[in-house]
């Protein structure tokens, strides 16, 4: 139980750095902004280079997300958005709508896709060396 709990704490932590990495990287696409690189460049550097940051060991962290952090890391996302296609703030609804425009997904989907997608993987790799290990032979006896 104590070892789960700094895990998640160790995650929490590491997930405020993450988002202050996040955050400093916005400045380069208010930049790009300027130097008027069409938006649709702009959201290929924010998912190439800005949502990397933001996902990093997910898994990890994911689940112990309160719902304050989460709202956090989705907010750095919906400005950079706002900073790529300009507008004001988002609705909850608008945001998602806008995203499925985009055709990209929430921060929050893609934690939960990363999650099932990483524990999938687990447990596929454990069942193949499961299958694939060979069958040890009872039978032999040791001769002293």
């Amino acid at each position: 139980m104590a070892s789960m709990f700094l895990l998640i704490l160790g995650g929490i932590i590491m997930l405020i750095i993450f988002t202050k990495k996040a955050n400093s990287r916005l400045h380069f696409l208010r930049q790009l902004k300027r130097a008027a690189v069409p938006c649709e460049d702009m959201l290929l550097f924010y998912i190439a280079v800005i949502r990397p940051v933001m996902e990093c060991a997910a898994p990890v962290w994911h689940t112990g997300l309160t719902a304050e952090l989460a709202e956090s890391i989705e907010s750095i996302q919906k400005r950079a958005l706002r900073i790529i296609f300009g507008g004001n703030s988002f609705t909850i609804s608008s945001y998602h709508s806008f995203c499925d425009s985009l055709a990209i997904s929430s921060l929050h989907d893609r934690r939960d896709k990363l999650s099932i997608d990483f524990f999938r993987n687990i447990f596929t790799r454990q069942a193949i060396s499961i299958i694939s290990s060979p069958i040890k032979d009872t039978t032999t006896k040791y001769i002293n």
